[in-house]
């Protein structure tokens, strides 16, 4: 029985440790529109998938069914899309203002997305 649960740590572990070694970046999210503010976590990995976490307000119209969704994102010069992969709909954010450290996006023209990278991680 000693056996098999440290089998289990160790494949828990490694899979843990896999995932971490995949990610590229992990930002800090908060998109708005007028008075309306929902904040998230965004995780890119170096296989270009993604993962969205949005804390608070989860009925939010901003952003709504992120909950296990993956996603493909891409960067290209002037904007950062996110493709779900469950029904192919991509999100494309216009890059209005690029530093190392943070993003400051736009979508639609109406909603605004700020990212900033979480200390201790490496920009894309």
């Amino acid at each position: 029985m000693k056996r098999l649960a440290l089998i289990c740590l160790i494949v828990t572990v490694g899979c843990a440790d896999d995932q971490e070694m995949m990610m590229q970046s992990q930002w800090d999210v908060l998109w708005e529109a007028g008075t309306e503010q929902v904040s998230g976590e965004l995780v890119l990995y170096k296989d270009n998938r993604a993962k969205l976490k949005v804390f608070g307000n989860t009925n939010s119209l901003l952003v709504s069914d992120t909950s296990q969704v993956n996603y493909e994102w891409s960067l290209q010069q002037n904007a950062l899309t996110l493709k779900r992969v469950d029904n192919g709909i991509s999100l494309k954010y216009q890059i209005l203002k690029k530093a190392p450290d943070m993003m400051e996006l736009s979508f639609a023209d109406d909603i605004k997305v700020n990212l900033h990278l979480k200390k201790g991680q490496s920009n894309i």
